[in-house]
């Protein structure tokens, strides 16, 4: 009897024990039980899950990596406006799909409204990450075709044959033939007269003004171009005309151009070549509104004039 005794106190003091050894091993609140520790080394708190990382905003005007596909929408960004520099401006449409045998308006998508009557529309430029063969970029101006590159791919500028100033120019449309990745269209556009310095602010007195002309035209055979009317001569009046700066290209071997002030050949004829560069003629003695009333390019040979920039000094 004594032996039945021992043997389930034995029994009883081992339940015992095992259960205080479990009970130390229970986390407080966990709902559940953890292993002990082998070798002495205390389990890791868990973890917090990451938040995710937002992405970046992108700025106005980035593609973020564009890499084809429409924008946003399937429509078109806004056009950004840059901060004039001598009366110079650029907006930038954000395109940003395949382009198919569409027209787009680009004084509208641009925001070139009322606003901006009086303003000279100087270049489009289009951005294309690629194009089908066959494919063709063009400008419709009032109606009238204009400008146009074939198969574009990277930048290609289009330059307006004729003088297309807004609100005298109803629509400029970009006509696509054929299909075009087109990611972006930047306008070029210029304030009246070239901005530059109003009449009056003394502003030019002592220092040399650069004043661009948005002078845009064919030349075909011989031919003479009259770059007064560019110019406002009540704005400009009695500054001098330190240099002329025009830009040009020979459409196929060379051609050549003679700056005439009041009816005057200014030093040698301009040998043009075929590709766009910038020619400087120093004239003598011009001043605008005396001995510089008028100002004509005469030209032999088929060219492309691009630009004319005057450099004035009081």
């Amino acid at each position: 009897m004594a032996l039945k005794n021992k043997i389930f106190l034995a029994i009883a003091l081992s339940t015992v024990l095992g259960m205080a050894t479990a009970k130390a091993y229970i986390v407080p609140g966990g709902g559940g039980q953890t292993p002990p520790p082998q070798g002495g080394i205390q389990p890791l708190p868990p973890q917090q899950p990451q938040q995710p990382v937002p992405p970046p905003i992108p700025a106005p005007g980035d593609n973020g990596g564009y890499q084809g596909g429409g924008y946003p929408g399937g429509g078109y960004g806004p056009g950004y406006p840059t901060q004039p520099s001598n009366g110079q401006e650029t907006r930038s449409i954000q395109v940003r799909r395949r382009i198919m045998n569409e027209q787009l308006p680009i004084l509208r998508l641009a925001n070139l409204d009322r606003g901006y009557n009086g303003y000279i529309v100087q270049s489009i430029t289009v951005y294309a990450s690629g194009s089908s063969p066959r494919s063709e970029v063009a400008l419709i101006i009032n109606g009238q075709r204009d400008a146009n590159a074939y198969s574009p791919r990277g930048a290609v500028t289009l330059v307006p044959r004729y003088r297309a100033e807004i609100g005298q120019v109803r629509d400029i449309q970009l006509q696509v033939s054929g299909g075009v990745d087109l990611d972006s269209v930047v306008i070029n556009i210029m304030a009246p007269n070239g901005g530059g310095y109003p009449p009056g602010n003394g502003g030019g007195w002592g220092r040399e003004i650069t004043v661009p002309l948005s002078v845009a035209r064919r030349m075909l055979g011989n031919d003479r171009l009259d770059i007064s009317p560019y110019i406002n001569m009540n704005q400009y009046r009695g500054m001098r005309i330190t240099a002329i700066e025009i830009e040009a290209a020979a459409l196929y071997q060379v051609g050549f151009i003679d700056v005439l002030i009041n009816s005057f050949g200014q030093g040698q004829s301009l040998q043009i070549g075929n590709y766009v560069q910038r020619y400087t003629v120093v004239p003598q003695d011009a001043v605008i509104g005396q001995s510089a009333a008028s100002i004509v390019l005469s030209t032999r040979g088929d060219m492309d004039i691009r630009g004319v920039t005057l450099r004035l000094r009081r």
